[in-house]
């Protein structure tokens, strides 16, 4: 594991599939990226906001290693280790994507996102 990146992620890529029985958009997640190396940290609010009394969402800023990939804006992130992570099991959808200035194929090269925290109102979508 390269330094710096402390826990693997799975990026899951969100598909729209045929309609179901009653005419409801059916979307569906297929492993894109398995196992990658990357980072997650939590972004600070903007005070601003938070000495009105508004719902800020929580967003965090992700490290990924290798920008080669086609990682995409609403594909989602899922945190698959260390078992023991904050976070490990949870699905994060990814808001932005940056990539590096490097060679596209350079060792060194590495994708920032930002990224939304998913809470699933029920167990079942």
């Amino acid at each position: 594991m390269v330094a710096g990146l402390n826990l693997r992620v799975t990026v899951w890529r969100m598909v729209e599939q045929t309609d179901d029985d009653v005419g409801g958009a059916m979307i569906s997640g297929t492993p894109y990226l398995e196992h990658q190396d990357a980072r997650i940290a939590a972004l600070k609010p903007h005070p601003l906001l938070m000495q009105q009394g508004l719902e800020v969402d929580s967003l965090f800023r992700c490290l990924l290693r290798g920008s080669h990939q086609d990682v995409r804006e609403y594909d989602e992130i899922e945190v698959v280790w260390p078992t023991q992570h904050k976070y490990y099991g949870q699905r994060f959808r990814i808001k932005k994507v940056q990539e590096d200035s490097l060679h596209p194929l350079d060792r060194r090269n590495m994708m920032e996102f930002v990224l939304s925290r998913i809470e699933y109102s029920r167990s079942e979508q």
